[in-house]
């Protein structure tokens, strides 16, 4: 069995749970208040075999639903402010909802070898199967000038306007916008086992 959650604004969960006989999605309370404020948010759903679809709820202020019907088999989604990235099992990305800052421009030649995706305000990241990175989308921070020589890499999260990826030896690198000291990874950091760099 395996539990994902994904999350937009941290207004809105969506927890995926089951085996490849199927998946349940079980909405988070929301005050009626902030819901207005609400953006995409996605969940994959299980076929007979593998999660095969994408279910979208929320505001389509910029389409951001308007690709939940034909993303193809997928195997993780994430939004961002006005677009969602998500992987396909066979490697592939699939994105949708506002271009404004070039967030759907998928670097081409087509990524074939990706193995997770995560969207940030007007940017996105994606781990590769041979330990590198790629990004795509707004740079005026520097969010997706990815550091020469970047490889191990086995996780990736993008915040807003800037970008971070957990290596195989459980380290994190983070780059782009240091407002607040969010590059200031602790010297001592180790063990990591996800990373999530929020908004």
């Amino acid at each position: 069995m395996k539990t994902t959650t994904t999350t937009t604004s941290n207004l809105f969960r969506a927890n995926i749970a089951g085996s490849t006989a199927g998946m349940s999605l079980m909405p988070a309370a929301v005050p009626a208040a902030m819901s207005a404020m609400m953006v995409a948010v996605l969940a994959c759903t299980a076929g007979s075999a593998q999660a095969q679809s994408v279910v979208g709820w929320g505001s389509n202020l910029q389409g951001q639903l308007n690709g939940t019907s034909s993303v193809g088999a997928v195997i993780e989604i994430s939004s961002g402010i006005y677009h969602n990235v998500g992987a396909r099992q066979d490697g592939t990305i699939v994105a949708w909802g506002s271009n404004n800052a070039g967030q759907l421009d998928v670097p081409t030649p087509a990524l074939t070898d990706v193995t997770c995706v995560s969207a940030g305000d007007y940017h996105s990241i994606a781990a590769r199967a041979n330990g590198t990175a790629a990004c795509w989308g707004d740079n005026f921070f520097g969010a997706c000038d990815i550091p020469v020589g970047l490889n191990n890499v086995v996780g990736v999260s993008a915040g807003e306007q800037f970008s971070g990826a957990l290596l195989a030896d459980g380290t994190v690198v983070v780059w782009g916008w240091d407002s607040l000291n969010r590059l200031g990874v602790p010297a001592d950091l180790t063990h990591v086992i996800k990373l999530d760099l929020g908004a």
